[in-house]
C-alpha cells in the first residue's frame, strides 16, 4: 500500500510495523478461508501464507499457481507451509 515501504507479506511491511489494511478488511467482511498463489514461493507466498495462518485464517496454497525463482527449493517451502497447517492444493481442486 506504500510504494516507499517493502513488504514480502500482504499484511505487514518487512519490519512488521505497518499494516496494509488487508487483515481489517477481511475480518470486517467475515472472510475465514483464503486461497494463495503467486511469485516467489520462498518469499512472498511463504510469508503471506504464514501470516494468514498466524492470524487464524483457513489457508489454502494453490501449488500449480506458484512459481519458484532463483533456485528456490520448492518442495522444502511447500513442506514448511504444510507443516504450519496450510492446505496445499492444485487449481483443479478448487470448487470440489
Amino acid at each position: 500500500m506504500d510504494a516507499e515501504v517493502g513488504s514480502h507479506s500482504v499484511f505487514l511491511d518487512n519490519a512488521h510495523k505497518k499494516s496494509t489494511g488487508l487483515f481489517e478488511y477481511l475480518t470486517e467482511n467475515e472472510i475465514t478461508d483464503v486461497f494463495i498463489m503467486g511469485l516467489t514461493t520462498k518469499v512472498c507466498v511463504k510469508f503471506t501464507v504464514l501470516d494468514f495462518i498466524n492470524l487464524g485464517f483457513n489457508t489454502y496454497v494453490i501449488q500449480d499457481g506458484c512459481r519458484a525463482v532463483n533456485n528456490e527449493n520448492g518442495e522444502k517451502v511447500f513442506k514448511e507451509m504444510k507443516d504450519a497447517t496450510a492446505i496445499i492444493i492444485n487449481s483443479d481442486e478448487i470448487g470440489e
